[in-house]
C-alpha cells in the first residue's frame, strides 16, 4: 500500500530540516539562503525515510500522490515549487518569462533555460521583509525625472508618460555605462529629501545597495526610482506575474511559485550573469503600477473546520498556499483538497494526524500530503509556560489546583487612564486560585527583530499615549461580551495593543509589585492564576511578565530591571555549580545575592521554591539560625499555597522534621505547629 503521507528532505537549506537530509552536512561557517522542497531536479526534494527523489516516488503511484485534475490538467506532475528564502543581500533585479517567451528560450538554450513553463509566484513574509515588486504609478515616477541627473534617459518629446516610456526609460537606465551611473548615483546622494518626495528612501537605501553591488551596478537606478519599495510583516503576502519585474532585498519568506526555474537578471549581480537587455525589458508587464497591485490578500479557507487556516488565492491554476498559524495548545482540521501538498513547519512544534497516522511537527519538518487526505493539526501546549511566567515558577506550587474560588472574585471594570482590569470584589486570601484556563494557552507575544529601532519607538509613544483614552486602546477592552474567558481579563489588565510594522502586538506593562502569578501544569495542561500575598476588595489583580522590549516605565528603569532579572537567573545556576562543588560560604554569598535582588523586583513571593536552597547552604556552614529563617520560609510558601493531597501531607511532615532537626542543632526546641 502506498503511504499517502511521508516526511521530505531537501537538497540544501538553512533550515533545522537539512540535519535530517542523508549525507548533508551543515557548516558552522557556511551561510544557507534556499531550501527547496518540490521535486524540480536542479534541488530535489527526497523521500527522507528511504533518500529515494520525491519525483521518482510520485512517478510510481501518480493517481494515489498526483491525483486526476494534476494528471488530466497540469502535465502529470508536481505542478508548484515551493521554497524557505532566507535573504540577507539584495537578489537579481529580475522577471520570470511567460509561457510563450519560456518555451523559444528553452528550445534554443536549454542548459540555462531548463524548462518551457511559466513562473508566476507568491512570496508569504515569515519575518520583516523589504522588497522592491512591480512599477509605481506614473505620477510618482515622473517627477523624480525631472531632476536634471535624471532628465536625459527620458525619450525626447515626452509630454504625457506611458507604460512605453517607462520601458524606455528603464532600457535607458539598464544600458548606461559604469561613469554614468556612478554620476547619477552621486547627483541623487546629493539630491535633497524634499525634491525627492516620496522616493526619500533612496537617500538610505542606495548607500545600501552600492556596498553590496557597488556603484556602478544599473539596476540600483531602476530599483530606486521606478518601483516600488515595500516592507512587508509577518504573514503578508505578494503576487509576483509572469514578467513582472521584482527584487528581494532582506528577511525570511516562504515561496511558491509554478514549476519553472526561468529567470532574467538584469542588476544587483555581476555584469556577466545580467541577460540581455533589450530582451529583459520587451517581456516587462505592467499590470502591477502600485503597491495595492502587488499585494496578495489571504482569507479564512474553506477547507480549516476552526477557521484558524487562512488562503492565498494566486491568479494562477497550479496551487494555494494555505497559512495554519495556531496558539501553543490549539488545533485545526483541513479537509482533503483535490490536489497534493506539501506543508512546512516554519516555526514551533505539536503533531499531525493524517491518513490514520500521527506524524511529529517540528521547525523545519516537511511532508507530502497525497489528495484526498484530511489533515488535523495540533500544536505542543508546553510552550505556553514560556510566555508569561516570572523567570522561574515557584517549583513549590501546586501541581493542580484543589479549589477555585466561586463566584468570581473579581469584576472587570475601567480603570481611569489605563482601560480595563481585573479588581477584586472581596478580599482574597493568599494562596489561592483566583481562576482557571483549562489546556489553553493564555497570550503567545512575539515581537520583530527591530523593536529597537526608531520607527518602533514612535508607535510606541502613540501606543502611551492612548493609554489616557481607553476607548482608543485596541488590546485593553473586554472581548467577547459574557463568553470572555476569565484568563483573558485579567491579561486585559496588564496590556495594551500597538501596531508595529503592520502587525499587532502586545506589550505586558512592567508590575513592580504584583499581586498574583501565573501557573502552568505540566500535568494538566492547564493555566491557572494564584493570588501571591492576600488582596483587598478594591484593589485591581496584577501579574509580573518577564523581560519585554515593549514594556512601558523609563528605559533606564526597564534596564535596570532586566539586568536584575538576568542575573537573578544567572545566580541561580551559580549557586547550584558552588554547592556542588562544596564551596558553600561562596555559594551562600550567591544566595544572599540573589535574595536581595528578588526582593528589589518585588518577586519575593513568586521564588518560594527557592528557599530550600539557602536553608540547606545555612546548614552546611553550620549558620542553624539562618538555616531554621529558610527552612520556616519554605514551610509557610507550602502552608500558604496549599500543596495538595498526599504529597502536600508527606511535604509537611519532612519539613516539621528538618525543623526539629536543626532546634536540636541549636539546642532544644520543637517542631512548630
Amino acid at each position: 500500500m502506498t503511504d499517502r503521507v511521508f516526511q521530505l528532505g531537501s537538497s540544501r537549506s538553512q533550515h533545522n530540516s537539512a540535519e535530517d537530509v542523508k549525507d548533508f552536512e551543515i557548516k558552522d561557517d557556511e551561510f544557507y539562503s534556499e531550501m527547496w522542497f518540490g521535486d524540480y531536479p536542479d534541488f530535489p526534494a527526497r523521500v527522507l525515510k528511504t533518500g529515494e527523489l520525491l519525483k521518482d516516488a510520485l512517478d510510481k503511484n501518480k493517481e494515489t500522490l498526483l491525483g486526476k485534475k494534476v494528471i488530466t490538467q497540469l502535465d502529470g506532475q508536481l505542478p508548484f515549487l515551493p521554497k524557505i528564502l532566507s535573504i540577507a543581500k539584495a537578489l537579481p533585479l529580475q522577471i520570470h518569462p511567460n509561457k510563450d517567451l519560456a518555451a523559444k528560450l528553452h528550445a534554443k538554450d536549454p542548459d540555462n533555460f531548463t524548462d518551457p513553463n511559466h513562473k508566476p509566484e507568491i512570496a508569504v513574509a515569515l519575518s520583516k521583509f523589504e522588497v522592491f515588486a512591480g512599477f509605481k504609478p506614473l505620477s510618482e515616477i515622473s517627477p523624480l525625472f525631472q531632476l536634471p541627473a535624471l532628465r536625459p534617459f527620458v525619450p525626447p518629446n515626452t509630454t504625457q508618460w506611458t507604460d512605453q516610456t517607462l520601458r524606455e526609460v528603464t532600457r535607458a537606465l539598464l544600458k548606461a555605462d559604469d561613469a554614468t551611473v556612478k554620476r547619477v548615483s552621486e547627483s541623487l546622494l546629493s539630491t535633497s529629501k524634499s525634491d525627492l518626495g516620496n522616493a526619500a528612501y533612496i537617500l538610505d537605501l542606495l548607500p545600501r545597495l552600492q556596498k553590496q553591488y557597488g556603484s556602478e551596478d544599473p539596476g540600483s537606478l531602476v530599483a530606486l526610482t521606478c518601483m516600488n519599495f515595500m516592507v512587508l510583516g509577518p504573514g503578508d503576502a505578494l503576487y509576483i506575474p509572469a514578467d513582472g519585474i521584482h527584487a528581494y532585498l532582506s528577511g525570511d519568506i516562504v515561496e511558491c511559485m509554478a514549476r519553472s526555474n526561468n529567470v532574467l537578471n538584469s542588476g544587483f549581480c555581476p555584469p556577466a550573469d545580467r541577460n540581455n537587455i533589450d530582451l529583459f525589458t520587451d517581456t516587462l508587464t505592467f499590470e502591477a503600477h502600485s503597491k495595492g497591485d502587488m499585494v496578495l490578500k489571504s482569507e479564512k479557507a474553506d477547507r480549516s473546520k476552526t477557521g484558524k487556516t487562512r488562503v492565498y488565492r494566486p491568479p494562477m491554476s497550479e496551487f494555494d498556499m494555505l497559512r495554519a498559524e495556531l496558539e501553543a495548545g490549539e488545533e485545526d482540521e483541513i479537509e482533503a483538497g483535490d490536489g497534493p501538498g506539501v506543508l512546512i513547519v516554519t516555526r514551533g512544534s505539536g503533531k499531525m494526524e493524517a491518513d490514520g497516522k500521527d506524524f511529529e511537527l517540528s521547525e523545519g519538518a516537511i511532508y507530502f500530503v497525497a489528495p484526498g487526505v484530511k489533515v488535523n493539526i495540533i500544536t505542543t501546549p508546553d510552550a505556553a509556560s514560556t510566555s508569561l511566567n516570572p523567570p522561574s515558577s515557584p517549583s513549590t506550587g501546586p501541581s493542580r489546583p484543589h479549589k477555585l474560588l466561586t463566584p468570581r472574585p473579581y469584576a472587570v471594570r475601567a480603570i481611569p487612564g489605563k482601560g480595563y482590569g481585573a479588581v477584586a470584589t472581596r478580599r482574597i486570601k493568599k494562596g489561592k486560585v483566583i481562576l482557571v484556563d483549562p489546556a489553553s494557552v493564555l497570550a503567545m507575544v512575539e515581537y520583530p527583530a527591530d523593536v529597537s529601532r526608531e520607527e518602533v519607538r514612535g508607535l510606541l509613544r502613540e501606543g502611551r499615549r492612548r493609554l489616557g483614552d481607553p476607548t482608543r486602546v485596541e488590546g485593553l477592552a473586554k472581548r467577547g461580551g459574557r463568553e470572555t474567558e476569565g484568563m483573558e481579563e485579567v491579561m486585559l489588565t496588564n496590556s495594551f495593543g500597538v501596531e508595529v510594522g503592520g502587525g499587532e502586538y502586545m506589550a505586558l506593562l512592567r508590575i513592580w509589585r504584583p499581586n498574583a502569578f501565573i501557573h502552568f501544569s505540566q500535568t494538566t495542561l492547564a493555566m491557572s492564576v494564584w493570588s501571591a500575598r492576600d488582596i483587598e476588595p478594591g484593589e485591581e489583580i496584577t501579574i509580573t511578565s518577564s523581560t519585554c522590549s515593549l514594556c512601558t516605565g523609563s528605559h533606564d528603569q526597564l534596564n535596570a530591571s532586566d539586568a536584575n532579572h538576568e542575573e537573578i537567573r544567572s545566580l541561580q545556576d551559580k549557586v547550584v555549580e558552588l554547592a556542588q562543588a562544596g564551596k558553600y560560604h561562596k555559594a551562600v554569598k550567591a544566595a544572599e545575592r540573589m535574595f536581595s535582588l528578588i526582593e528589589e523586583e518585588g518577586m519575593t513571593e513568586h521564588m518560594g521554591g527557592m528557599y530550600e536552597i539557602p536553608a540547606r547552604l545555612y546548614y552546611h556552614i553550620g549558620n542553624y539560625d539562618k538555616a531554621l529563617e529558610y527552612t520556616l520560609k519554605v514551610r509557610d510558601e507550602i502552608d500558604g499555597f496549599g500543596l495538595p493531597g498526599k504529597l502536600g501531607e508527606e511535604k509537611m511532615k519532612m519539613l516539621d522534621g528538618v525543623v526539629e532537626q536543626i532546634r536540636q542543632k541549636m539546642g532544644g526546641g520543637k517542631a512548630m505547629n
